[in-house]
């Protein structure tokens, strides 16, 4: 079986603790910061050779290697069965992700690394026209791509009928879906991502249940691949972190609901909430705002993924950055004070939510995107 190498120190830190089977080290001399590294490699009894940097980037082949490659066998797909054991494992609705020919490797590494945050059982990738599990995409997948179950699949229609017919609900993202808002994406779920350009091919479009979308309103039309299929998966965990998607209410009785809550600051979240489930970012983002330095990680929390993602759809990428940087200090903050595990483990998701949205270099470029999948 041909060698494959990973470039990185966190790709390479990863695959040592997940126990994928490494055949050599190597490390720059005089490289810092790798010594936990070194000592994994030595205790899993993985040879570590020190070498010059230019044959390192010689062998990273232009992917930053920050001083550390190793040799590896290449990444084993799993099956479907896998993925469904996973789920059954943590008494969980099968969640699965399955990208339609979509080609670009840092769109398929951010993907891989949103889908393990976000708790995803498997990833269907075709066999055919699909990008291949590379050292790119291991790079930007952060050391993910050894965590979450990749499946090859073969004809993709064929495979949704199939998922179907065992209960699970398809969801396509696309520009000329329902919002996103409004759709239910919860129990047994596949969610479909499509090709960068093109979007969805017409036959799985037509094989889907639901089509959605994302709402945009600024003078951005588009996400890439990468940062939809972020917004749509993390959908599904938000009712872990904002008081209104968490509460239960009648059709028409949103505002009610929103007018009960006793505690004032709750109040102003869930109002929040709901101008942005109605299309009214910019209210939502004024109020969000107010508590982005609030003393209650779970205020501040909530205030920081929607006004990141009512920045988002107004088209102020920057400002949409500044609350995700809000986000992952509210994790440093719970891990400082030791907070509760549900207060960690929405911290945790929204950070890794954050860095996948923020290290994305062509987050905006509608080339990328083509306005097909919001």
């Amino acid at each position: 079986m041909k060698e494959e190498f990973i470039a990185g120190r966190n790709p390479v830190a990863e695959a040592l603790r997940s126990g994928r089977a490494l055949n050599k080290v190597m490390v720059q001399d005089g490289a810092r910061g790798v010594t936990e590294i070194i000592a994994a490699a030595k205790q899993k009894g993985v040879s570590v050779e020190f070498v010059k940097s230019d044959k390192l980037d010689k062998l990273a082949q232009g992917v930053r290697h920050q001083g550390v490659v190793a040799y590896a066998a290449p990444v084993e797909f799993k099956t479907l069965e896998d993925a469904l054991k996973k789920a059954a494992a943590k008494g969980e609705a099968p969640f699965l992700l399955l990208l339609d020919e979509l080609q670009d490797p840092q769109n398929l590494g951010a993907l891989i690394r949103t889908a393990d945050a976000a708790g995803v059982h498997g990833i269907l990738l075709p066999k055919r026209r699909s990008c291949p599990l590379n050292a790119v995409v291991a790079k930007i997948s952060a050391g993910a791509v050894e965590y979450v179950p990749v499946i090859q699949i073969g004809n993709i229609v064929q495979q949704l009928k199939d998922l179907k017919k065992q209960g699970f609900w398809v969801a396509g993202a696309d520009m000329d879906g329902e919002p996103y808002t409004k759709a239910n994406l919860t129990g047994p779920l596949v969610l479909v991502i499509g090709a960068e350009g093109k979007g969805l091919g017409r036959l799985v479009k037509e094989n889907c249940d639901i089509i959605v979308s994302l709402p945009m309103q600024g003078g951005v039309n588009s996400l890439n691949a990468a940062a939809a299929g972020a917004v749509l998966m993390y959908d599904s965990f938000s009712a872990h972190l904002m008081p209104l998607i968490n509460s239960s209410f009648a059709p028409g009785q949103a505002q009610a609901t929103v007018d009960a809550f006793q505690d004032p600051d709750q109040r102003q979240i869930a109002q929040a909430e709901l101008y942005y489930f109605s299309g009214r970012a910019q209210e939502c983002r004024n109020i969000a705002e107010l508590y982005l330095q609030d003393k209650d990680l779970c205020l501040r929390l909530s205030a920081g993924l929607l006004y990141s993602f009512s920045n988002l759809t107004l088209g102020n990428p920057s400002a949409s950055r500044m609350g995700f940087r809000n986000i992952q200090e509210c994790l440093r903050l719970a891990e400082e004070n030791s907070a509760s595990e549900e207060v960690m483990a929405s911290c945790v998701f929204a950070g890794y939510l954050a860095t996948v949205l923020m290290q994305s270099r062509r987050l905006f470029r509608q080339t990328d995107f083509c306005g097909t999948h919001c």
